[in-house]
């Protein structure tokens, strides 16, 4: 389904004055956690005096805030609805995944709207970990948690039909080389993990601005016995990159499939 178009020259043309009109945050406060054991607790061995966030991520969990990393994943596979239901007073109805959070946009508002889900939000960089976390404190949610760690590892993470749903908007995808085409999280092998940890009847929501990972993508899901379907939800929840793409009136790609 595609959201928007334009021709390919506008588009080129587009996405460099987006880069440059709103460029993305310092790296070094990112720190993607691309090759690391999603179990090592890698923040407690970094230097805390290049990344402010390595601080706040570390002092977040001792405070209490909606995080878990490293360590603190270990033995939680098969027991996440029993983790939030710690929180929530009761065991959530649906058990359901961002990948992804950027800035805590959709997992916030998806929260909000259905408190008697559970979400669990992953990403691999401690920033938007720790920002995510902190709002959701400050919207006083307690159906949702966030994840450090690299969802390539999401079978470590998750036991096989745990999962309701999962949500990806607007996976990195890397095309500025063709050799980098191989970072991209949605492959087989990440497809086929995904699979594994959601049960029949879940779904997969995936959103790109790439036509040609959104097609590779749909190729792999569909191979997997995932049917496109109408969505679950009323509302788009647009994330700030989707608003971002929008408003250069840049051509976007989602589908909501189910597993058959």
């Amino acid at each position: 389904m595609v959201a928007s178009v334009c021709k390919h020259e506008d588009r080129i043309r587009l996405i460099a004055e987006l880069n440059r009109r709103i460029p993305f945050p310092s790296r070094k406060h990112h720190m993607p956690l691309h090759n690391v054991d999603i179990f090592e607790d890698l923040p407690s061995r970094l230097d805390k005096t290049v990344n402010p966030y390595v601080n706040l991520l570390v002092g977040g969990q001792h405070d209490s805030l909606p995080l878990c990393y490293g360590q603190s994943l270990k033995g939680k596979a098969g027991r996440w609805r029993e983790t939030l239901c710690e929180k929530m007073g009761f065991p959530p109805e649906k058990l359901i995944l961002e990948i992804g959070v950027h800035k805590g946009k959709v997992i916030i508002n998806l929260a909000l709207d259905y408190p008697q889900w559970g979400f669990l939000g992953m990403d691999i960089t401690f920033k938007r970990v720790v920002l995510s976390a902190e709002k959701l404190t400050r919207a006083h949610t307690k159906n949702a948690m966030i994840l450090l760690g690299n969802a390539r590892h999401i079978s470590k993470v998750f036991t096989p039909g745990e999962l309701d749903g999962a949500i990806i908007f607007f996976p990195d995808p890397w095309v500025k080389k063709k050799s980098q085409m191989r970072n991209r999280l949605l492959n087989e092998s990440f497809c086929r993990d995904l699979s594994s940890s959601l049960k029949q009847g879940a779904f997969f929501w995936l959103k790109t601005d790439s036509e040609d990972y959104f097609r590779l993508a749909e190729t792999m899901v569909t191979g997997l016995g995932f049917k496109p379907s109408a969505r679950l939800f009323p509302q788009p929840y647009e994330s700030t990159f989707e608003a971002r793409f929008r408003s250069f009136m840049l051509p976007t790609f989602e589908e909501f499939w189910t597993k058959c």
